[in-house]
């Protein structure tokens, strides 16, 4: 529109400077020395130069451009765009008045002005649509790449791992993007044939390639996945689900470092120990009542069972030591707080759990001696031992016949000899007793430990155990020097068979200490006879010898008032020497027997 106006207005000069009849030729055709487009119009009309030019903007406005984009070196696609698509507008009305005003007898002012818009070969004027030409950008951005960092992810939908590759990048740049702009704005003035504009998209780096990855995902995520991790729970087997929790990983593709999510762990850990916890129970004891044998019982109602409570940080911690650790199996030990139960005592009130004796029979399951070891246990449950009041276990279990109900089971006899009698089996009711009795640190006045190193006792307390035969008064005898009455609760664990006494009573604060400080065979050398019934150098085994065992372990009690006593707990299992006759031929046999006797003998007092 401002192009006419100064068109306009230089007519109205050209009239008063040249007259009419110059006038009227200026505006009927086009000066001479004008060219449009390489094409020389001088002389032509209004009406022919429009229609040339008309033709010529039809033609312009039907060629394309091919629009090239390349990813770096490699061609992505191309786009065909027309002039009026990415916003050229042609004017045929403004050219053809640009070419009919061009004339060398112009004012030089005039002229100078036209030369220097490069009219002498004016090409067709037109617009541009800066939005219209801006959307080829988002054309062209329409061929770009994302960059991607390769990864290492849990699939949702089957819930394993995978590993994503990286991808390259690839995007319009500004530098790159200002010239295309610009050679769309010069297309129609540099040429005028069908154009390429060809547009490079610069390449992205991932930071991680997928070779980044490839030991993290190939080796280090297998070796964990494929661990095996468990611990026993009231003799099963529990084993961590790792293939049940495949979101407890999670790889740090930047650091290319596998990741445990603690808190996952955590979570099941809780999860799993709703099932494995257990509540302590509580029990209601009524006052004791004087029995015929002269020793205090109690009725006792409701469950003594002990809790626990699961150490759920220290499995945590040893779940994630053993995932990284170097063995493909590692069994877990179980960490828990014991929950004592509650016993309430009529006249005496709240009763805690002071100690606790237990020992296997694993290796004496036979049915008759579990039924004695049972009955044994049995008969001491809900006894009462008053303060300062003595112990006596044979004063409980009184004599032991058959019409009682015992049953034959094995037991030891003579220093050595083993037979069946009744009530065989009892003896370790009365090693689990004396292991409640030492774990509470009371005051044991009588003990005698087996004649026979039995390994039935070697669990819980190797050397720690007592007999007993009412017959020969061998009794198991301990006092009571707790503040107040002490209940026994006896129980077995038909599972892990293993036999339990309890004591229950006034907490003086007393903690006790154990410590096995010896452990030694006693060997003693055989015995030897001569005799002259038997040829020179022939031997006859009269009896086989056995290895003897010398056991000692520290035991100390100490209280809150900084009183402590140091005791000693000392088992002698006895050896038994081999004997043997030698064969002499002679008469020497008797001289050699004396010796003989004399070393023997003083070689096993040394033991006694």
């Amino acid at each position: 529109m401002g192009k006419r106006v100064l068109l306009l207005g230089l007519s109205f000069l050209m009239i008063a400077h040249m007259g009419f009849d110059a006038y009227q030729r200026f505006f009927t055709v086009v000066p001479e020395g004008t060219s449009f487009m390489g094409t020389d119009v001088s002389g032509l009309t209004r009406e022919e130069v429009w229609s040339l030019v008309g033709r010529t903007v039809n033609t312009l406005e039907e060629q394309s451009v091919d629009l090239q984009v390349y990813l770096g070196d490699q061609k992505a696609g191309a786009e065909t765009l027309l002039p009026n698509e990415f916003g050229i507008v042609f004017d045929v009305g403004t050219t053809v008045d640009q070419l009919m005003v061009q004339h060398p007898s112009l004012s030089p002012t005039l002229h100078g002005v036209a030369l220097a818009e490069g009219r002498e070969g004016l090409p067709p004027q037109r617009t541009v649509d800066e939005d219209l030409l801006s959307s080829v950008l988002d054309l062209v951005r329409s061929y770009e790449r994302p960059v991607y960092n390769a990864q290492i992810y849990l699939s949702e939908e089957t819930m394993q791992w995978k590993l994503q590759s990286h991808q390259m990048g690839y995007r319009l740049d500004k530098i790159e993007a200002d010239r295309l702009l610009q050679s769309l704005r010069d297309v129609v003035i540099d040429g005028y044939q069908q154009r390429e504009i060809v547009v490079h998209l610069s390449a992205v780096e991932p930071q991680v390639y997928s070779e980044d990855l490839d030991d993290i995902y190939e080796k280090d995520l297998q070796e964990v996945l494929y661990k095996s991790l468990f611990w026993m729970a009231d003799g099963e087997r529990v084993d961590f689900p790792l293939f049940d929790v495949p979101w407890l990983f999670s790889v740090n593709s930047e650091q290319q470092q596998l990741d445990v999510a603690e808190g996952v762990v955590r979570d099941w850990v809780a999860q799993w120990a709703l099932t494995y916890d257990k509540k302590a129970g509580s029990a209601h004891v009524r006052e004791p009542v004087m029995q015929g044998k002269g020793f205090l019982k109690s009725e006792m109602e409701g469950d003594l069972s002990v809790g626990r409570k699961l150490n759920q940080d220290r499995l945590v911690q040893d779940i994630l030591t053993a995932l990284f650790g170097d063995t493909e199996e590692t069994e877990i030990i179980l960490e828990n707080e014991l929950l004592s139960p509650h016993m309430i005592m009529d006249g005496v009130g709240e009763l805690t759990l002071l100690s606790q004796g237990k020992s296997s029979y694993k290796m004496g399951n036979y049915v008759d001696r579990i039924f004695n070891v049972k009955k044994g246990l049995g008969l001491f449950a809900g006894e009462v031992i008053p303060p300062g009041g003595e112990f006596s276990f044979n004063q409980v279990l009184g004599y032991i016949f058959y019409e009682d109900g015992w049953r034959p089971a094995l037991a030891i006899f003579g220093g050595g000899g083993v037979r069946e009698v009744p009530g065989g089996g009892l003896c370790q009711v009365s090693t689990t007793m004396y292991r409640a009795a030492i774990n509470a640190g009371l005051k044991i006045t009588e003990r005698k430990p087996h004649s026979l190193d039995v390994s039935y006792y070697h669990e819980y307390g190797y050397g720690i155990d007592a007999t007993i035969f009412p017959p020969e008064n061998l009794d198991l005898r301990f006092i009571n020097d707790t503040p107040g009455p002490i209940v026994i609760h006896s129980y077995t664990d038909p599972d892990l068979e293993e036999a339990y006494f309890e004591f229950y009573g006034i907490d003086d604060g007393r903690i006790v200490e154990l410590e096995q400080t010896i452990n030694r065979q006693v060997i003693l050398p055989r015995q030897e006879e001569y005799s002259n019934d038997l040829p020179a150098g022939t031997e006859e085994v009269l009896r086989n010898g056995r290895i003897g065992r010398y056991i000692e372990w520290d035991w100390t009690v100490r209280w809150p008032d900084g009183r402590e006593d140091q005791r000693k707990i000392e088992t002698l299992y006895p050896a038994d020497a081999k004997q043997i006759r030698i064969g002499t031929g002679g008469v020497t046999a008797g001289i050699l027997n004396g010796v003989g006797s004399y070393l023997y003998g003083n070689i096993l007092g040394s033991f006694r």
